[in-house]
């Protein structure tokens, strides 16, 4: 569950129905639902809520964007590891979706470190295996009101020279 001042979201998830986000408003009546495809979710993400659920704990992937809706962060359906973010209004209405490369040749896994009104910041790993140690990491700025990255800040050696 995530809260933003004005509204409640939770999320749901079914093996035969998916995840389905309801939206409250703080009297508690609800205000929206939106349902996503059993089709349509990652096995990492599947396998993440496996987890969560055998160990009776939950990860964050969703977080209030100022008092105006939520961002949900996960794992994309892709050629290797993506990431996929997703904008919802307090009705839960997507509003945009902002996705790592579906054929990128590198695993790319998105840690959300802030959101507001304003700006959307996050770390992006990237890293050709899954098993290698090497990886590539950037600091992601996006515009929460249209989701369009505003820069990537590679972090590490790739600083040097900037």
């Amino acid at each position: 569950m995530a809260y933003n001042a004005n509204a409640f979201m939770l999320h749901f998830y079914d093996k035969k129905t998916g995840y389905e986000f309801v939206t409250f408003d703080r009297s508690g009546k609800q205000t929206g639902s939106h349902i996503v495809s059993p089709k349509l979710i990652s096995k990492l993400d599947l396998n993440r809520v496996s987890t969560n659920i055998a160990a009776n704990s939950d990860v964050i992937d969703i977080f209030p964007m100022g008092s105006n809706g939520f961002i949900r962060n996960t794992y994309a359906k892709n050629k290797k590891t993506g990431y996929e973010l997703t904008a919802f209004d307090n009705n839960a209405k997507v509003l945009w979706t902002l996705a790592s490369d579906e054929k990128s040749p590198m695993h790319e896994m998105l840690e959300i470190a802030d959101v507001s009104e304003t700006i959307i910041a996050g770390t992006l790993m990237k890293k050709k295996s899954l098993m290698t140690k090497e990886m590539d990491s950037y600091t992601l700025l996006i515009n929460p009101k249209s989701g369009k990255l505003i820069s990537e800040i590679p972090l590490g050696s790739e600083m040097e020279g900037v």
